[in-house]
């Protein structure tokens, strides 16, 4: 299976002053890929020749060898081989001997798993997930999180990325920050939000992101059950006169700025983009689309800007392993399938042509395109199509949502994205 870690810019609204009062909880970063890996087993026990207790366990983890990154390697290694090498030492059996064996059959299980959740270019951090059934009127499950500094590959404490001495007014600030996203008054009790206690405290994990520092209370940790884990995300631009200068300068924080607004979204589990803006107000543009169905004699994959409608565009083409890749400005002849003749484009068409296309074979196209500065947000246009015994295979409106009519007459999905 494949995972792709990054966090998304859905988030991006979290970062204006009006934050929805809901529970917002971010996702893994995505512009790693990697395999993950699983290890499962199953032990179990007949009493009374009637009832069954099985205790399923079960890990994942990235798997090291499809990792690019050194860097992340080198701060991942150790702890992915330990992991591993202990499941497989584990004794399913001696544990259900342990287990008190009740009147009924029951499915015990265990599942861990580790992840890259996000970094930032000073940090990473690993996430760990736990879900266990141990026989009880329900599950449990737990979230938390390292933050490693990429230098040294010490964990880090929220002490750590502070300032000296500033870890009390940082809580006040945090608790100001919730009771503004709850609507609770200065003076509301924190039950009024649910709590346990009436006295705010700052989660125990916490994770360094891109979008801020976000903070995870798992169930029973200030909450019932029944109302799940609570999320705090304090973006940096309202926290960076607390935070460390040796994780948080200036650069260090416009380059997360970066990250937090680059751009990853899937389509019909063929067809994938990442959009991340650069400097001078261009953005770099990669595409990854897999023919899932048969060998193909040609195949197209086209990216379109619909307000790009400039009669000049600078592209440049940075990688691709396609046969061919052609660029079409505004006023370019292309043509349009359903009035099956050529006509004037109305904006940027990038077009790369595979003369073979083979079954589960992904081709990547990556460039970067300059965008005037008048233009803030992009409408991105994208669409996959194969050729098979003369026939032209494209996504359909019946079975894909959201799809678009685009200036080719084809079908496209469509990115929205603020520059």
């Amino acid at each position: 299976m494949k995972k792709f870690i990054y966090i998304p810019l859905l988030l991006s609204t979290l970062l204006m002053a009006d934050i929805d009062p809901e529970r917002t909880y971010i996702e893994p970063q995505s512009i790693i890929d990697y395999t993950v890996l699983s290890d499962q087993k199953q032990s179990c026990i007949i009493h009374k020749n009637i009832h069954k207790t099985c205790l399923e366990k079960k890990i994942e983890y990235p798997d090291i060898s499809s990792i690019n990154d050194k860097e992340i390697i080198s701060l991942v290694k150790a702890d992915i081989e330990m992991m591993s090498q202990s499941f497989q030492k584990e004794q399913l059996h001696a544990q259900l001997n342990e287990e008190e064996m009740e009147d009924r059959s029951v499915e015990l299980y265990e599942h861990d798993t580790y992840s890259i959740f996000s970094f930032t270019p000073k940090t990473l951090t690993i996430e760990k997930t736990n879900s266990t059934y141990s026989g009880g009127a329900h599950g449990s499950y737990s979230t938390t999180f390292s933050n490693i500094d990429k230098s040294t590959k010490k964990e880090l404490t929220l002490k750590d990325i502070l300032k000296p001495n500033q870890e009390k007014a940082f809580t006040l600030f945090a608790e100001k920050f919730y009771r503004e996203l709850r609507q609770l008054s200065a003076t509301d009790s924190m039950k009024e939000a649910g709590w346990f206690n009436d006295e705010f405290t700052l989660a125990e994990s916490f994770a360094i992101t891109p979008e801020g520092l976000y903070f995870l209370y798992n169930s029973y940790e200030i909450q019932p059950y029944a109302l799940g884990q609570e999320v705090i995300l304090l973006p940096y631009d309202k926290i960076k006169k607390f935070l460390s200068t040796s994780y948080f300068d200036e650069a260090t924080l416009k380059s997360i700025n970066t990250l937090a607004h680059t751009y990853k979204k899937t389509f019909n589990d063929s067809l994938e983009i990442a959009v991340t803006p650069s400097k001078n107000h261009s953005i770099k543009v990669s595409v990854k689309a897999t023919n899932t169905l048969y060998d193909t004699t040609q195949g197209w994959l086209s990216v379109s800007f619909k307000e790009l409608k400039a009669k000049q565009v600078k592209v440049s083409l940075l990688n691709q392993n396609f046969d061919d890749f052609k660029s079409y400005p505004a006023g370019s002849k292309i043509y349009n399938k359903k009035k099956k003749k050529a006509i004037k484009s109305s904006y940027l068409l990038l077009e790369s042509e595979a003369k073979k296309w083979k079954s589960d074979e992904t081709k990547k196209l990556e460039f970067e395109l300059e965008v005037p500065k008048d233009i803030n947000h992009l409408t991105i246009l994208l669409r996959a199509v194969q050729k098979f015994d003369n026939r032209m295979i494209e996504p359909s409106k019946e079975f894909d949502q959201g799809l678009v009519t685009g200036q080719q007459g084809h079908n496209n999905f469509v990115l929205d994205i603020e520059l």
